[in-house]
């Protein structure tokens, strides 16, 4: 997770900003691909998650079993 959302955190300049004030809805959506039953591991780090709340941002989980 950190790999992919803080790089992006520069480039859209919502460091400073929420998505209230930006009057719309943010979210993060994350596809997770199951394949041969295995139980996959899933975990958002502390610092994730408090830039998500600082923007009023969502997580949004789709499980696809293949």
């Amino acid at each position: 997770m950190t790999r992919i959302i803080h790089p992006a955190v520069p480039r859209i300049q919502l460091r400073d900003c929420n998505s209230s004030y930006l009057g719309i809805g943010l979210a993060f959506s994350l596809s997770i691909r199951i394949e041969n039953n295995e139980t996959p591991a899933m975990s958002l780090e502390h610092d994730t998650i408090s830039f998500a709340n600082r923007i009023k941002a969502e997580f949004d989980f789709d499980l696809y079993i293949y």
